[in-house]
């Protein structure tokens, strides 16, 4: 269903996009459609962000090429000397590197087009920024992403993992702690902070899918109770841990305590 949403996003974005290019006289409409195309991301935010730079990347892109471009020939070295100095400096000011790509991108399109065409470079500006702004209220307006339900599912899942790995070490507990069955244990706990990893992943995707989303209010109190929930879940997996690895070692040294086993497996 993900997947649909965004085709159709991309889909009724990029034509809006390229019809609206025209209606403000560009003669090359397929460059907004471009940066919807690339713009549209998982979520609002990174969509907004890569958008930024993209126009930021093209602004910058032109600028190192248009006072030089028209004075040089169309080959292979003249594109690798711009493209060398127009991306030095980037590089050397440490930014993203969306933008330098950005900016590659705009000197190598805009040096082969503005020989050819004297509108390229401000069909460029203008069909960026469009496509830049239809990309993001597209992806805002129509069924805008939240991965507050995902990242539940995975919290559940862990939460019932959990459980079970408690009631395993009651019963291991209570039936004289073999070594060997420790062992096990604690294999199953190594895999359980894989799933807790994965949990806290989705939790920081989930959050991410809801910045800059108008709509998500009511889905960020969910993601703030799920996160109490996890709190506590943390805290019985440090405890059942760290329970198992004693009580493994008291094992392996035959050094068990004389205390009643059924009340450590309560």
């Amino acid at each position: 269903m993900k997947g649909l949403i965004l085709i159709a996003k991309i889909s009724i974005a990029s034509g809006v996009s390229w019809e609206l290019a025209k209606m403000l006289g560009s003669k090359h409409p397929y460059l907004a459609p471009l940066t919807v195309i690339l713009s549209i991301q998982e979520t609002i935010q990174h969509s907004a962000v890569y958008a930024f730079y993209r126009i930021i990347g093209t602004l910058f892109g032109i600028a190192a090429t248009i006072f030089i471009i028209k004075h040089l020939e169309v080959n292979g070295w003249t594109i690798g000397l711009l493209l060398t100095i127009g991306m030095v400096l980037p590089v050397v000011l440490r930014l993203d590197k969306t933008i330098i790509h950005q900016i590659a991108l705009t000197i190598l399109l805009v040096f082969v087009f503005v020989h050819k065409t004297n509108y390229y470079v401000y069909d460029r500006i203008r069909d960026t920024i469009i496509g830049a702004l239809v990309a993001i209220m597209i992806h805002i307006i129509i069924v805008p992403p939240n991965y507050v339900k995902e990242a539940r599912r995975t919290l559940t899942q862990f939460g019932i993992d959990l459980g079970q790995l408690f009631k395993k070490a009651a019963y291991w507990v209570n039936n004289n702690c073999e070594f060997v069955e420790g062992e096990n244990l604690i294999d199953d706990t190594t895999n359980l902070l894989q799933e807790l990893h994965q949990v806290e992943k989705e939790f920081k995707k989930a959050e991410k899918s809801l910045r800059l989303n108008p709509f998500g209010r009511n889905k960020k109190q969910q993601l703030k109770q799920n996160e109490q929930f996890l709190f506590h879940l943390k805290h019985g997996y440090t405890y059942i841990s760290g329970v198992l690895t004693t009580f493994n070692d008291w094992s392996e040294t035959n050094s068990l305590p004389t205390v009643d086993p059924q009340k450590w497996a309560v």
